[in-house]
């Protein structure tokens, strides 16, 4: 099995919805979005990037996340569920869920996800970016904002966990 990815993994404090450390972010290439404001423009033709066999990509998740010293994923692109994607991240994240923790970006909604049977996340963000409702991506200590409010962030159990694009992290009591 194979798909299409950018050739560089990189860590990242941003990319992943915890205020507890650092991430490893892993770019799909291909997207059906075509958001005319899109960050990762280039990503969004799934003819750039490398082929990757999935062998090939666990074990350089494997190795990558053990020199960021972290178990945080994070699929993102591109679109990580487009066409030529969703069956070889079905098969990264129902065979390594058990080591790391995955946040999974799709400009697709919820139920395309649970249909799909898109399983073994941590945190899923879906929705594709609103240009009428932007809003400045960032993390604090205190929450983390999508670029538009209409975004949303579910966990794994599909339940909807960020209201207008911002998840709020609970504090915890001293």
């Amino acid at each position: 099995m194979k798909a299409r990815l950018v050739n560089e993994f990189n860590g990242s404090f941003i990319d992943y919805p915890s205020n507890d450390g650092i991430c490893l972010s892993v770019y799909f290439t291909g997207c059906q979005g075509l958001c005319p404001d899109c960050q990762n423009k280039d990503l969004q033709d799934p003819k750039f990037g490398t082929e990757f066999e999935i062998e090939n990509l666990i074990n350089i998740i494997s190795h990558e996340a053990k020199r960021l010293r972290t178990n945080k994923i994070t699929l993102l692109g591109g679109d990580p569920l487009f066409p030529t994607n969703i069956d070889f991240v079905r098969e990264l994240l129902e065979r390594t869920h058990k080591k790391f923790d995955y946040c999974l970006y799709t400009g697709y909604d919820v139920e395309f996800v649970f249909t799909n049977n898109i399983r073994h996340f941590k945190f899923l963000k879906t929705g594709l970016y609103n240009e009428k409702m932007p809003q400045q991506s960032l993390k604090t200590d205190d929450y983390f904002q999508l670029a538009s409010k209409n975004q949303k962030i579910y966990d794994e159990n599909f339940k909807q966990i960020s209201t207008d694009g911002i998840l709020y992290f609970k504090k915890v009591k001293e």
